[in-house]
């Protein structure tokens, strides 16, 4: 079975700081229970505090992997005149080029998997955060 993971965004979370590297030992760990099945990663980050960390723990894992600087949403937002509290809860805690980011990031990653001829043919493709979705647990 072939398997594509597709890991974008912030390497951590705003509440965990050991975040990345706990999903990093999760998808570790799925790939060390399966041993039969073959794994491919992308990851796409704009998160240039992390990225050595993202290198060090992906790279040896054959990830094809990109870290640059994203677009200013905020400045965008602004330059637009998009009326973003029409948008975000009043009691929201992030802003809307949050959300910009966040999409934005995972459209790179599938990009940079659907632009590698080694993405071809995958019977399953888990796109995920680095963090694997733990901001849930704090």
């Amino acid at each position: 079975m072939k398997i594509n993971i597709c890991l974008y965004g912030r390497f951590n979370n705003r509440l965990s700081q050991t975040a990345g590297a706990e999903g990093y030992q999760e998808i570790k760990s799925l790939i060390n229970r399966n041993p039969d099945f073959e794994f491919r990663i992308w990851a796409y980050s704009n998160d240039l505090q992390s990225q050595e960390e993202i290198r060090q723990l992906y790279e040896p894992m054959g990830a094809t992997i990109v870290v640059e600087e994203g677009p200013d949403f905020k400045s965008i937002i602004n330059e637009s005149k998009i009326e973003v509290e029409k948008f975000v809860p009043p009691d929201s805690s992030r802003g809307f080029e949050t959300t910009f980011a966040f999409l934005y990031s995972r459209k790179k990653a599938l990009e940079l998997m659907n632009q590698s001829p080694d993405s071809a043919h995958a019977d399953w493709i888990i796109v995920s955060r680095f963090d694997s979705g733990q901001i849930d647990r704090f």
